[in-house]
C-alpha cells in the first residue's frame, strides 16, 4: 500500500492513465465506483476518458462498489448522484442496479447476479474507493452484517442513515488495482489507523484493501513514496 500526497488533478491524471493502460492491454476491464466525496473526481476521470481515449471505452464496464436502496432515480441514490454530477458513460457499459424498481431482497439477488456477469467477464478490476471517518469503505459500516458476512456477493442491510447494499469485502479484494481517496484533517485518524494498527477487517473495513495486490492511497496527511 503506497501512501501519496497529491492534487486532485493529479489523481485524476494518474487513476485516468491506470484506466487507459489496463484498456489497452485488455479487451474487458471493470471500474467499481463508489459514492460520497468521490462522486467529482470519478466524474473528472469519465471526461477525461471521454476527451483523451473514445476508442477505448466500448471495452470499460462500470458496476457500482455500493448503492443506497430505494425506487430507481432517487435523490440518495450514487448512481444518480453521478449522473446529476454530469458522469456521462458515453460507449462504457454503466449499470444502475435500481433499475428495476425490485424489492430490497429481489434487489440484492440482481445485484448479486450482474455482479457474478461482469467479474466473469472482466480481465482487470480497477476500485476507486472512499473512506469514512469511522474507517468504513463501500457501503461497509463497521460491524455491519456487509462486513460479518463472509459468503455473500452483496448485502442489504438497514443502517442508520440509509437501507445499504454493497459488494462484500471477499468481492472487493478480487480488484487487481485499488484507489483510495480520503482527503481533510477529519480523516487523518483513520489514515493512520489504515496505515499502522492491527484493527480488525471488523472493527475497521477500510482494512481490506490490505488484501489486494496493488493499492494507492491518495491523501494529505501521509506520504510513503520515499
Amino acid at each position: 500500500m503506497i501512501f501519496k500526497t497529491r492534487d486532485t488533478s493529479e489523481v485524476v491524471q494518474e487513476i485516468t492513465t491506470a484506466l487507459k493502460n489496463a484498456l489497452e492491454r485488455h479487451e474487458h476491464v471493470l471500474w467499481l465506483v463508489s459514492g460520497g466525496s468521490n462522486i467529482s473526481l470519478q466524474v473528472a476521470i469519465m471526461k477525461s476518458l471521454h476527451k483523451d481515449y473514445p476508442e477505448l471505452l466500448e471495452s470499460l464496464t462500470i458496476l457500482p462498489m455500493d448503492e443506497r436502496y430505494g425506487p430507481e432515480g432517487h435523490e440518495d441514490s450514487n448512481y444518480q448522484q453521478m449522473l446529476e454530477a454530469g458522469f456521462d458513460a458515453g460507449d462504457a457499459h454503466w449499470y444502475d442496479v435500481l433499475v428495476n424498481d425490485l424489492p430490497l431482497a429481489e434487489t440484492v439477488t440482481y445485484y448479486t447476479d450482474l455482479t457474478e456477469e461482469v467479474f466473469a467477464e472482466a480481465q482487470y478490476v480497477i476500485g476507486t474507493f472512499g473512506m469514512g471517518t469511522d474507517g468504513h469503505t463501500a457501503g461497509i459500516l463497521p460491524r455491519s452484517p456487509a462486513v460479518v458476512d463472509d459468503t455473500s456477493v452483496v448485502v442489504g442491510y438497514e443502517a442508520s442513515d440509509f437501507t445499504r447494499m454493497t459488494l462484500t469485502p471477499q468481492v472487493l479484494v478480487r480488484c487487481n488495482e485499488a484507489y483510495l481517496i480520503a482527503y481533510g484533517t477529519q480523516k487523518s485518524s483513520a489514515l493512520e489507523k489504515l496505515a499502522q494498527s492491527d484493527l480488525s477487517l471488523r472493527e475497521m473495513p477500510a482494512k481490506l484493501l490490505v488484501d489486494i495486490a496493488e493499492v494507492t492511497v491518495y491523501n494529505d496527511v501521509i506520504n510513503s513514496e520515499e
